[in-house]
């Protein structure tokens, strides 16, 4: 530990041995956790077990657990806080993605440990939510400011993706994402805060521009109130054999308001739509008022993988949200 602290530098179990070593100067109880970095290799039905990985397993009081969705409640070490040490991108009190939902074995130093579930957090502890403050004039060309706020593993995933860029690269990177979603849109001003800070929810601005978003039919004019990105994946093939990987438990939301022309009078808003299901749930809605065309969207999903038997329920909640995206 002390060769690892004067280098900075070590692999996962030197910097778990590492922060053991801290902590128990501290009087705070730490255990080496063996896992591994693909979910479901560890099996307990299979006898020989593999690990790749380790992490650490903090025991908290009740009072330190609070808010924090990575603690369990081990039958004979108590609150334990599961964290990895080498994970710089993950928030703490929170895992990386590619152990939730998986198993790991704490190492006492009594021994005797057990092969144990790690948590798979909420939708809620991973989120995109955006807000966009738009408008529309009279040629139909759409212009205004969007704020993203990423939160958990949806923060820590799209950290990854802009780190190693250079800034010039990172604002081509979310240009060319936002121009995938319409044709000819266009994005300027976009600045990045808290991008090396895990502790704080990082979130990109920018203004956007998007000539002919809205279209003209007859004496009509037609305006799409969901603005940037897809939900829904691709509808899944009824022969598969296995289960389906999703991105995981995640939950995003749009709030979108944009100013119409004064001149122009409300014709016909889209229906609501609410879809719940035990693995996927969304819902739509728009509204208009004082010259301003609202509209929320949530899209939670529930679970890194969806079971043979849960296909078609989730493949017609995905025909329902694919359908809405596409309309008008």
């Amino acid at each position: 530990a002390g060769e690892v602290f004067a280098n900075r530098f070590g692999d996962c179990k030197d910097k778990s041995n590492l922060l053991r070593t801290m902590l128990k100067e501290n009087s705070v109880d730490v255990y080496h956790v063996l896992v591994h970095t693909s979910r479901g290799v560890i099996d307990p039905a299979y006898p020989t077990l593999g690990f790749n990985h380790v992490i650490s397993a903090i025991r908290v009081t009740p009072e330190q657990a609070k808010g924090l969705p990575a603690v369990i409640d081990h039958k004979t070490l108590g609150k334990l806080l599961l964290f990895d040490p080498t994970s710089t991108l993950t928030q703490f009190g929170q895992l990386p993605e590619s152990l939730q939902g998986s198993r790991g074995l704490p190492v006492p130093p009594q021994g005797g440990g057990e092969l144990i579930d790690l948590p798979l957090l909420p939708p809620e502890s991973s989120q995109l939510r955006r807000t966009a403050k738009l408008a529309v004039d009279a040629q139909g060309t759409l212009s205004g400011t969007v704020e993203e706020v990423y939160t958990g593993s949806a923060a820590a995933t799209t950290r990854s993706m802009l780190q190693p860029m250079h800034e010039a690269v990172r604002v081509h990177a979310i240009a060319s994402r936002l121009a995938s979603h319409m044709a000819a849109l266009t994005a300027a001003d976009v600045t990045i805060e808290h991008l090396d800070d895990p502790e704080a929810d990082l979130v990109i601005r920018y203004k956007l521009n998007a000539p002919q978003y809205a279209k003209r039919a007859a004496n009509l004019f037609i305006v799409r109130p969901r603005v940037i990105g897809q939900k829904a994946d691709k509808l899944i093939e009824a022969k598969r054999m296995y289960v389906y990987e999703t991105d995981g438990p995640s939950l995003h939301t749009d709030d979108v308001e944009i100013r119409i022309p004064a001149a122009m009078q409300l014709d016909e808003l889209p229906a609501k739509v609410d879809i719940k299901t035990p693995l996927v749930q969304y819902s739509s809605a728009s509204t208009f008022a004082d010259g301003v065309l609202r509209y929320h969207r949530s899209y939670s999903l529930q679970a890194f993988t969806i079971p043979r038997e849960s296909f078609t329920e989730v493949n017609g909640a995905w025909k329902v949200v694919s359908f809405v995206l596409i309309t008008p």
